[in-house]
């Protein structure tokens, strides 16, 4: 059997393997004949299924998984917007007619035409996804490293924004008191700003300190937020509206008007949702725990976000962590013995 044109067998000690397209599996046989045998009937099968399958099917195998893993409404969204474009571009041609030529020419021209690199970044994420669970299915023959054998580099650089307690206080004192309770929420809670309108009346338990914040973006955002001296203040002057809170369109180009009205730097609801992680760095809450608080799925942001600060707060941290230590180095004395208590010998005798 040729390589490359069909299945080619080889043994492995005493066992035959196939190895085809990329894929070497084991046939668990030791005869020849079983195993060609097996080869055969496990790639009619195959041909048979690949057969007139397209980027359209390999978007419904994606969509099903996104579902069976438990992803929010609002991920398998995004996923539809994000694979759409292949499935656009690429409708009618063959599934191994999809090569690394044809997906860089798509990745030039998604940036000729000015999509950020992150956007980018996305879909090939998605298209990743979607490309290795048709392998799994014996649609395609190449791995996903031959058809992206390059790393795409997204740029991403975390935003940093993030509202001092001044900034906040000027903002609180600019608006109206039913607005002022949305913002005192945001900041208090972590929330984000689709979180607002499935907040119910009850989600603050002052007994035991926590607030529920019923976030769907994943299986991580439906979470209770521990209520501390640094958020008690902000939770009773949002108490009295809500929630439910009243309904707020266009908040963002809102407080875009309004940090022009201050004179501070332009900040989103995001970036009241960030200071809240911000404040309890400055607190010296690890990040791994912040990121729970946040509802992350893992630590990996909160390690880039808030492992950031100003100067003075990373280096009160760094500060708290070190702590006075007693085996710091001491200058040696000039006949060479060590100063301090460990090199001072005993009086008594």
């Amino acid at each position: 059997m040729r390589a490359h044109s069909s299945p080619k067998l080889y043994k492995r000690g005493s066992v035959w393997w196939c190895d085809w397209k990329g894929r070497r599996w084991s046939t668990r046989c030791e005869d020849r004949l079983d195993a060609e045998r097996l080869v055969r009937a496990a790639y009619r099968e195959t041909d048979v299924s690949a057969a007139g399958k397209g980027i359209a099917d390999v978007a419904e195998l994606l969509f099903a998984a996104l579902e069976r893993r438990g992803r929010s409404l609002a991920t398998r969204k995004q996923a539809v917007q994000k694979f759409g474009h292949f499935v656009r571009l690429w409708a009618g041609r063959p599934l191994e007619s999809i090569d690394y030529k044809l997906l860089a020419g798509y990745i030039t021209s998604r940036l000729k035409d000015d999509a950020a690199r992150l956007t980018v970044s996305h879909e090939l994420g998605y298209l990743r996804q979607g490309w290795k669970l048709a392998r799994a299915q014996g649609w395609v023959g190449r791995a996903w490293d031959e058809l992206m054998p390059e790393r795409f580099d997204r740029q991403y650089v975390p935003r940093t924004r993030w509202l001092t307690p001044a900034e906040l206080t000027a903002v609180l004192e600019s608006l109206p008191e039913e607005k002022r309770a949305v913002v005192a929420w945001i900041v208090a809670t972590g929330s984000d700003v689709g979180d607002l309108s499935r907040a119910v009346d009850g989600d603050i338990d002052w007994k035991r300190n926590l607030v529920r914040v019923r976030g769907t973006k994943t299986v991580f955002r439906d979470r209770y937020v521990p209520i501390t001296p640094l958020t008690r203040a902000l939770l009773k002057l949002a108490e009295p509206f809500g929630p439910p809170f009243i309904a707020w369109p266009w908040i963002g180009g809102a407080l875009r008007k309004l940090a022009v009205r201050l004179g501070i730097p332009h900040f989103s609801p995001k970036d009241l949702r960030r200071t809240h992680g911000q404040w309890l760095r400055s607190a010296g809450v690890a990040p791994h725990l912040i990121g729970r608080v946040l509802g992350h799925a893992d630590s990996a942001m909160a390690d880039r976000v808030y492992a950031q600060g100003d100067e003075v707060a990373v280096a009160r941290l760094v500060r708290m962590a070190v702590g006075r230590r007693t085996d710091a180095v001491r200058k040696p004395r000039e006949d060479g013995r060590r100063t301090g208590r460990t090199g001072r010998k005993s009086a008594r005798k």
